[in-house]
């Protein structure tokens, strides 16, 4: 990717994510400005930078009703009225939402809808319908999946298929730091460690994750970034001492527990296609820690996993089928793997790597 592609230029990303706690919204302010643009991330949240040793671009946090959503409209009524930016990048799934019900006149710069997320219009039908304005009225679509951009394609009648972009972590994430204290931690015996990298979720088979784990027995642990108090009592009690919670207070934190890790988990439940249909960037948190994968089989992760070669598939979802995919990821924990893994990460499925199509895409969107 040339570093002055997009020299000259400048790009206002809205967001409605906090940096610190949800690094993707950062993906394309970061490879905007490598390829030499001035970029601004406007956010709501308080915490800094999830990218902060690399960061390239400013930040500025919107500091009224943290989190409101009369906040997040104001945000987005203020960026749509800002002069001197060649597009205004509008990120999320609820800021494309929001931003459906400004009318176009009132937009000064061209408009670019990027989201990792996906609305399924018969579960959330007002959403959908919003979110279709601003796909309709941007000048440049990016979705998360191929599959979700398609059936977004389809359903809001777009005239052009959405430029897919694949959440990732930048190279850099990749750097091998080990904490023998956080290590005990999570392994006091010397267990295998399965991560979700996550808070416990229904939504992410949490329930079915921990009876996969405490069948297996104690030489498994499950770890869960977030409060205790989203898991079942009955459940806890059942899993003992099988269970770990810790409440990380960034990004960075939930990535030291990553690489301490030795199995990373991708389960989704099948409630919509925005789950069915999945890319996400936790893949590329748990291939840059050197983690074995265990995946569900859904369709957009079976084709992501198939097309790196790497993974371990639970090809149903029961609790012998997970058990026997982590089993199986177990035994794939060597340091030789680890070091492939991080390679893989590095060499084809980073930032930097696999960004390059997002930045032609809007360079051409700028009359590149």
């Amino acid at each position: 990717m040339s570093t002055a592609r997009l020299a000259g230029r400048s790009y206002l990303v809205v967001t409605m994510a906090d940096p610190s706690r949800s690094p993707y919204a950062e993906c394309l302010p970061y490879l905007l400005s490598q390829a030499g643009a001035t970029v601004e991330l406007w956010h709501p949240g308080a915490g800094e930078s999830a990218f902060r040793q690399i960061q390239g671009y400013s930040l500025k946090q919107e500091k009224s009703v943290r989190g409101g959503v009369i906040t997040h409209f104001g945000m987005l009524i203020k960026a749509a009225l800002s002069r001197g930016y060649t597009s205004v990048v509008v990120h999320s799934q609820v800021a494309g939402a929001l931003a459906g019900l400004i009318p176009g006149f009132v937009w000064r710069s061209s408009l670019v809808y990027q989201t990792h997320d996906f609305y399924d219009p018969r579960a959330y039908r007002l959403h959908s319908r919003a979110e279709g304005y601003t796909l309709r009225r941007a000048c440049l679509n990016m979705n998360g999946e191929y599959h979700r951009g398609q059936i977004y394609c389809l359903l809001h009648r777009l005239s052009d298929n959405p430029v897919v972009t694949h959440p990732a972590l930048p190279r850099a994430a990749g750097t091998w730091r080990s904490d023998a204290i956080l290590r005990e931690r999570l392994a006091p015996n010397g267990e295998v460690v399965v991560t979700s990298n996550g808070p416990y979720s229904v939504l992410r088979r949490s329930d079915l994750l921990v009876r996969a784990v405490t069948r297996l027995g104690k030489r498994y642990r499950v770890v869960f970034t977030g409060p205790e108090r989203r898991m079942p009592v009955a459940m806890r009690m059942e899993a003992g001492s099988q269970v770990t919670f810790m409440n990380p207070a960034s990004f960075q934190g939930v990535l030291e527990i990553s690489r301490n890790s030795d199995i990373g988990v991708l389960l989704y439940a099948h409630n919509d296609l925005g789950n069915y249909f999945q890319s996400p960037g936790r893949l590329t948190e748990y291939l840059a820690s050197g983690l074995s994968v265990v995946y569900g089989p859904a369709v957009g992760l079976i084709a992501r996993m198939s097309s790196i070669g790497e993974g371990q598939m639970a090809r149903e979802y029961t609790e012998d089928g997970l058990a026997e995919a982590i089993e199986a990821a177990a035994s794939l924990c060597d340091d030789r793997s680890r070091l492939r893994r991080r390679h893989l990460f590095q060499s084809t499925l980073c930032l930097e790597a696999c960004g390059g199509e997002a930045v032609e895409a809007i360079a051409k969107v700028a009359g590149g």
